[in-house]
């Protein structure tokens, strides 16, 4: 296991793609002063990243989202 960690494997996918959505998110944030993605914006590669976010306000209202994941995006201001 630990050789595949010294290269890079990722073992938890669905937490490695969130992770780089919600710094796309955050930088989204940091361009435009706030959370509000098009819905067909994206960001860097292959990131439909207001789609994402479109999901992230759904699962928030469903209570879908981890505790880490909540208050990481009620840090940015996300609403």
């Amino acid at each position: 296991m630990k050789r595949l960690e010294s290269i890079g494997f990722v073992f938890d996918v669905p937490a490695y793609v969130w992770d780089m959505q919600f710094a796309a998110l955050q930088h989204f944030k940091n361009e435009h002063g706030n959370c509000l993605v098009p819905q067909r914006y994206g960001y860097g590669k292959n990131m439909k990243l207001g789609l994402w976010v479109e999901i992230q306000r759904a699962n928030v209202k469903a209570g879908k989202l981890t505790d880490d994941q909540l208050k990481r995006l009620e840090s940015i201001g996300f609403n």
